[in-house]
């Protein structure tokens, strides 16, 4: 014989699963180039295509919209016949974003 005081399945229990109150931190493509262009000595197109499984082109595409959005990436001196480096300060100004 059921209960009389039964309890909806999907009602909340403390302590039991996750809490409906916690939100996940997204972490986005662009944050994680900035991320890689934060490095001390720069990144270059390679390694920052290779490290996100990016194209080249869409690595190039990127780093362009970042310079459009207002972050200000430079080219860092390079060794003759090395690949180009790009480098952003440490905290970035995002113009209209933040």
């Amino acid at each position: 014989m059921p209960s009389k005081e039964s309890v909806p399945v999907n009602q909340y229990k403390p302590g039991k699963g996750k809490s409906p109150n916690k939100q996940k931190v997204r972490i986005t493509k662009k944050d994680r180039l900035i991320r890689l262009l934060r490095s001390q000595h720069g990144v270059s197109n390679d390694a920052i295509s290779k490290k996100l499984n990016w194209q080249p082109h869409t690595t190039r595409a990127a780093l362009s919209g970042l310079r459009k959005s207002g972050v200000v990436n430079e080219k860092v001196a390079r060794p003759k016949g090395g690949p180009t480096r790009y480098h952003i300060e440490k905290n970035p100004d995002m113009g209209a974003q933040q």
